[in-house]
Order: C-alpha cells, then sequence, then structure tokens
C-alpha cells in the first residue's frame, strides 16, 4: 500500500508539472477570463458596447459582445472598463458598478479530479480518493491557516448532507441497495442464477445468459456487477470463457441498463437535475417525463447492449480479448498466468446464505412490487396534484387517456414515488426471507430439506442490508 500511494504521488507530481509547463500566458488568460465574465452578463448579446482598460481584457471582452453591434446597431453603445485585479477580473460600467467578472483559468483548476483518478488507480481506495480530490480543491479555494478544513467541512460537506433532496438520495439508494441484499443473501439471485443456468449448455449460451442475468439486475450496476459477476464466475469458468470476457459483459450491461432502467439507483439523482435543468430552461415537464422522452437518444446505452449481445451471440473477438480466448480455449487457463486477482472482500454479502433453497421468487417478487407501487404512486400522486385537476376540467379532457398518464407524470412527486416503492419492495424482500422455511443440510442437496426457524434465515438475509 505504502509503496502505491509513494508512486500516485509521484504521478500526480508529474502531472502537475507537465500541466504548470503547458499553462497559456497570463495575457491568454486574461482574456479568456474577460470572454468568459462577458459571457455571463445577461444583457451580453443584444447591447452595443465600447471597451475600455487592459488591452488582453478589452479583446476578450470585444470578443463576447463582437455580434451585439450588429444585432443592436442603432442602440447608443454601452460603455464598459475591463479591469485587472491580481487572479480577478471585473467588468465595470458607467456607473462604477460591478457588472461581471471571472477568476484566471489556473493549470491548478485541474488538480483535484487529477488527483482523485490517478490515486485511485494507484491506490485502488475509491473513498479516499475522493476525499482527497474534495481536500485539495477546498485548500486551493482557500489554502489558510486551517489547510482548507473548515471550507471542507462546512462549505462542502454540510451543505451537502443537510439538503434534503440529497438525504432522499442517499435513503432511496440505501432502500433499494438494501433489497438487492436482502434478496441475494434469502437466495433470490441464486434462483434466478440456476433458472439462467439450466438454458447455457455452451460457451455461446453462458454469455448470452450472462447478459440476460445483467439486463434482470438493472437497479443498481454496483449492485448487478457484484450480483452477476458473483453468480455466473462458476458457469463461465465451466466453459472455459476467460475472466476478460466475463468482465467485459458484466461491466458494459451494468451500466447501460441501469442508465435505461425507468427505476435504478441511478433514476432519482437523473430526474432530480433533469427536473432542476428543465425548469431552469422554462420546460413545463416534470424530470421524469422529460427522462422517458430522453431514453431513445441514450444511444451509448442502447449500442453498447446491442454490441455485448452481438458479441456474446456470434463468439468472434479481436484483439487482447482473442488472444484471452485462445489462452483459455487451450487450457491456459480463464485467468492470465501471472495476473493478481483484485479479491472481491465484498462477496459474501451478496452470496447465498450456506443452506437456503434457491428460490428466484424471493429476488423477483420484491422488483415487482417496487416497479407496481412506483406506477401506482406516480399515477396517483400526479392525478391527485392540483395542475391535473386544472388540465381535467378543460373541455375535451379523459380521465381515461394516454394525455391524461402524460399529465400525471408532468404533475407528480416522483421522487417520493420512487422513494416509498423503495421501501415497499425493501419490505416484501423482508418478509419474503422470513418466510424462507427449508434449507439444504451440511453437505447434503436441494432434494433433501430441513425445516429451519425461519428467524434464523431472516438473520442471515438480514445481515447483508
Amino acid at each position: 500500500m505504502t509503496r502505491r500511494l509513494v508512486v500516485s504521488l509521484a504521478a500526480l507530481a508529474a502531472v502537475s508539472g507537465l500541466l504548470r509547463l503547458a499553462e497559456p500566458g497570463r495575457d491568454s488568460l486574461i482574456s479568456e477570463a474577460a470572454a468568459a465574465a462577458a459571457r455571463r452578463m445577461e444583457d451580453a448579446r443584444d447591447t452595443a458596447v465600447v471597451a475600455h482598460g487592459q488591452a488582453d481584457c478589452v479583446a476578450g471582452l470585444r470578443e463576447s459582445f463582437a455580434g451585439s453591434r450588429e444585432a443592436a446597431p442603432r442602440e447608443a453603445p454601452r460603455s464598459l472598463r475591463c479591469e485587472v485585479e491580481g487572479d480577478r477580473v471585473r467588468i465595470v460600467d458607467e456607473s462604477g458598478a460591478v457588472v461581471g467578472g471571472a477568476s484566471l483559468p489556473r493549470w491548478t483548476s485541474l488538480l483535484p479530479p487529477l488527483a482523485a483518478v490517478i490515486l485511485a488507480l494507484g491506490t485502488r481506495l475509491l473513498l479516499p480518493s475522493l476525499l482527497a480530490g474534495v481536500w485539495l480543491g477546498a485548500f486551493l479555494i482557500d489554502p489558510g491557516w486551517d489547510l482548507g478544513l473548515v471550507r471542507l467541512l462546512l462549505g462542502t460537506f454540510w451543505p451537502v448532507v443537510s439538503d434534503q433532496f440529497n438525504l432522499s438520495i442517499l435513503l432511496f439508494t440505501f432502500a433499494l441497495v438494501g433489497m438487492v441484499n436482502v434478496a441475494s443473501r434469502a437466495a433470490g439471485n441464486a434462483g434466478i442464477a440456476v433458472a439462467v443456468g439450466r438454458l447455457a449448455r455452451s460457451q455461446r449460451g453462458a454469455c448470452v445468459a450472462t447478459w440476460g442475468l445483467g439486463l434482470i439486475v438493472f437497479f443498481d450496476d454496483y449492485a448487478n456487477t457484484q450480483v452477476v459477476g458473483h453468480t455466473m464466475r462458476p458457469l463461465s469458468d465451466r466453459f472455459r470463457i476467460p475472466r476478460e470476457k466475463l468482465a467485459f459483459i458484466v461491466d458494459s450491461t451494468a451500466a447501460p441498463v441501469s442508465g435505461l432502467a425507468v427505476l435504478s439507483t441511478w433514476i432519482g439523482y437523473e430526474v432530480g437535475l433533469i427536473g432542476a435543468s428543465a425548469a431552469a430552461a422554462g420546460i413545463d415537464a416534470d424530470g421524469y417525463e422529460v427522462f422517458f422522452r430522453m431514453l431513445p437518444f441514450r444511444f451509448y446505452c442502447l449500442f453498447a447492449l446491442a454490441f455485448v449481445l452481438l458479441n456474446a451471440w456470434t463468439r468472434r473477438d479481436f484483439g487482447p480479448m482473442l488472444a484471452a480466448e485462445r489462452r483459455a480455449a487451450l487450457g491456459g487457463g480463464v485467468s492470465r498466468p501471472g495476473s493478481v486477482l483484485m479479491a472481491d472482500a465484498q462477496a459474501h454479502r451478496v452470496a447465498p446464505h450456506e443452506g437456503i433453497r434457491p428460490n428466484a421468487w424471493v429476488a423477483l417478487a420484491p422488483v415487482a412490487a417496487v416497479v407496481i407501487a412506483i406506477l401506482a404512486g406516480i399515477v396517483g400522486l400526479g392525478s391527485a396534484a392540483p395542475e391535473t385537476r386544472e388540465w381535467l376540467a378543460e373541455p375535451g379532457r379523459d380521465a381515461f387517456s394516454l394525455a391524461y398518464v402524460r399529465q400525471c407524470f408532468s404533475a407528480t412527486d416522483s421522487f417520493f414515488a420512487l422513494l416509498t416503492a423503495s421501501l415497499i419492495g425493501t419490505v416484501v424482500a423482508v418478509v419474503l426471507a422470513l418466510t424462507r422455511r427449508t434449507t439444504v443440510p451440511e453437505g447434503g442437496s436441494a432434494a433433501t430439506p430441513v425445516p429451519t426457524a425461519p428467524r434464523d434465515v431472516a438473520r442471515a438475509a438480514l445481515g447483508a442490508a
């Protein structure tokens, strides 16, 4: 760990030095900052201007107002002065009031994301690396006596954790992932794998089955990789499918299917961002409605899923993947000789509890409950909204039409429906775990069930949540 950390810091220092050498001159930075400040001004496109001040600053200012003189040729030009003070550019009007401003873009602004990426790749510790990137950003903004810690805690973390929307996102994610883990430990996902495995009788069948299972576990990309990868690993090893191909199928299915699913741990956050952006752009539509309209244009998600299926069905590979396929087929092992496999320390959290009989309905029933609850919640909340009542009161409106459903989606509190549905799904998963009454004895088989107290099965399943 120490060696990887030292190498990561050295790489970060080297990249920082290259960025410092490649940084444009101060004159170019001043011009770009002035142009950025002018673009943020509300009247930047419909007012003719006469600029004064530092030459590079004026050049950037005129660049942003270049089209305004043609847009309003008959208006009296507005006099603006561009001033540079340290690393700050200010735009001042005739009265001396500051009407715009921007900071000079510096190479140090790239350090926080670079630090997070390089440290994550080098140390394989995601959360500490992200925290280091956030702290570095806070330090660059406020490099005071506290080394940016006050800004980090009060200016960055506290607004995030105290925001009601963010707290709702966390609750939604925890509830949905908890539902997945309970169903997994109660042998629900294992039941799905058993059903899928019966259809896989060849390498092609195993690859297609892995792709299909990835479509079923659509509610979270992380849960998808955990569940599908852990579940299909023995089946892929049996048919000599290289681990590289398994990783490709799992990873290239997990994120795309989560990006297309109407219910996933992504959707709550996405709907909130889309709704806020739609409101800012003056679009009279709910975030969920806009999300549905955007689905046909999610080309990466659609093409990635199609390509994985095509690759799994045709079994045609190229480059390093072809070399891995040949290695596995010729008895060289499913893993590259000498490779150091990353141990999955969290695999026990999604692995079925020892002895519990696999049952696909334990995983499918909570998902069905969530889907039904989300649709009922969205339509129910949307139909009760004042906007929908006003819409329905207009002549020619029908409550049993597709337009009415669209109106319900537009007026609903979609995130409250998502949160409630995820809690309902978790409750259903817990209830199913409590009712598991048969297990397989140690060293036995599924044909010799042994009754077990429901609380023992539930305790094992709930330990994962």
